[in-house]
């Protein structure tokens, strides 16, 4: 009868058990790391912890989450998870984590973090392109999760060009933008990629590429100077060729504003930088307007224009010709007129004088008008006489004179005989010093004779050769007995 006493005594002691104990503690759970509202990089290892304790008894399990799937369970401290990222989307990501004790109480925590990369962004293709500009932009077609704070082209004549280069900012956020290019070179290829720039870093578009195109050349005319009645100096400086080969430069000129090739001109060579040019051919005392000008294939392009007068007329210049054909009482020369001055030559010819510097007050030819060289005839000289001649042009400023030159007129030879010597019956010897030719050549020399005083060459005579300078001659088939009468003789062009 002791048995069922026990039972009832042992459900009594548990009941009252029952009732003294207290109601189960929720175990604490929290995420340590990371915190709500973190971003990440897409491919960033995330080592979530979390905080786990009971307080009344033992945490059994903690569960990790990732937008509410399982990804793993641990039993013991520390509660960590290394979540991987390089696979996941990008934008926002819940991070959950349940925390059991062994009570089967549970508490959860959780955080949102974001996943994000660089941006997306394609180049648009360029257009409206000029010698120095043209357009292009792009389109952003993801973020990247996260904000665009800077977007625009960039651009350079090598490939791949980065921020580093010339670029444009165009503003911020997502979708397509417009970009302008200035400053570009002509005929010259350019590389150009969209970027767009948010917290990850700066991402470019694919490459596109593009030519400019040519323009004219840029071209400074340089200051007019030497200026004289028929001429002036000037020239330009080529600064830019517009992408292509200067061909031709130089000046024009015209009496009417802003001349062109048409009008005259002078070419000065090819290619850039500076060049200088003489301008001939110009009138007296007129206005003229002048540009420097520079040819490449995109056509010619014309600097400042200058304006300049030249001068009043100058005496003409003139020339003279050494005397020819010398006579004993004529000679010829002339002259050559090189530049009239700016005015007409109305009169031309010789002067000349037995005193240096001849001018018209003396005698003198005339030979008519114009530039050009011309032939003069002098004469009434005297023989042997040494005449000064000059060549002269007038024009309407006064008469101008050439260079002098001088010449004497011709005269027979002077000679001397000499002493006869070695007299025989029948010959002997004799002979001559000849002094001066008599401004010519001596074609003769010899002695003649004969038993009357004053002999010539018309009785008998010697001939010994010709030129200046002494000689010997021998007298034969002489007469016994007999006096003769000897003269030695000489004969140029005037005589003997």
């Amino acid at each position: 009868m002791k048995k069922p006493f026990t039972i009832l005594i042992v459900l009594i002691l548990s009941f009252f058990t029952y009732c003294e104990k207290e109601e189960n503690q929720l175990p604490a759970c929290v995420i340590t790391y990371p915190r709500n509202g973190d971003e990440f990089e897409q491919g960033d290892t995330i080592a979530i912890s979390v905080k786990a304790d009971d307080p009344d008894g033992l945490i059994a399990e903690v569960r990790f989450y990732i937008d509410d799937i399982g990804v793993i369970s641990s039993t013991s401290f520390p509660y960590t998870y290394t979540w991987n990222t390089l696979n996941e989307t990008i934008g926002n990501h819940i991070i959950k984590v349940t925390a059991k004790d062994n009570d089967g109480g549970s508490k959860t925590d959780e955080c949102t973090i974001s996943i994000i990369r660089d941006a997306t962004v394609t180049t648009i293709e360029a257009s409206s392109i000029t010698h120095n500009s043209a357009m292009s932009g792009g389109n952003i077609t993801n973020d990247g999760g996260t904000t665009i704070i800077e977007r625009g082209i960039c651009w350079n004549i090598s490939k791949n060009p980065t921020l580093s280069n010339k670029h444009t900012t165009n503003g911020s956020g997502s979708g397509s933008f417009i970009s302008s290019m200035t400053g570009l070179l002509p005929n010259t290829i350019y590389y150009v990629r969209a970027y767009a720039t948010n917290k990850v870093g700066t991402a470019y578009g694919n490459e596109i590429s593009f030519a400019t195109s040519v323009t004219l050349p840029t071209v400074i005319t340089s200051s007019v100077t030497d200026i004289t009645y028929n001429s002036a100096k000037s020239g330009g400086s080529i600064t830019a060729d517009g992408g292509a080969v200067i061909t031709a430069k130089g000046v024009c000129w015209s009496t009417s504003q802003n001349p062109t090739v048409s009008d005259s001109y002078i070419t000065d060579g090819t290619g850039a930088g500076s060049f200088s040019s003489s301008i001939t051919g110009l009138s007296p005392v007129t206005t003229y307007y002048i540009r420097a000008y520079a040819t490449n294939s995109a056509g010619t392009a014309y600097g400042n224009q200058i304006e300049f007068t030249t001068t009043e007329p100058i005496l003409p210049t003139v020339t003279t010709i050494s005397a020819s054909s010398i006579t004993e009482n004529s000679a010829e020369s002339g002259g050559n007129i090189t530049d009239d001055g700016g005015a007409t030559i109305t009169a031309k010819g010789v002067c000349w004088s037995t005193s240096q510097n001849p001018t018209v007050s003396d005698s003198y030819t005339s030979n008519g008008s114009g530039t050009g060289g011309f032939t003069s005839s002098l004469t009434g000289l005297t023989n042997g006489t040494t005449y000064y001649v000059r060549a002269y042009a007038t024009n309407s400023v006064g008469t101008s004179y050439g260079s002098e030159v001088t010449f004497t007129t011709l005269t027979i030879p002077s000679l001397t005989t000499t002493v006869i010597s070695a007299i025989t019956e029948n010959s002997a010897k004799s002979g001559g010093w000849i002094t001066a030719d008599g401004g010519a050549v001596i074609t003769a020399k010899g002695v003649c004779w004969s038993t009357s005083s004053n002999p010539t060459t018309a009785d008998i005579k010697t001939t010994d050769g010709s030129g200046t300078g002494g000689f010997t001659s021998s007298l034969t088939g002489l007469s016994p007995e007999t006096i003769y009468y000897v003269r030695a003789y000489a004969t140029n062009s005037e005589g003997t």
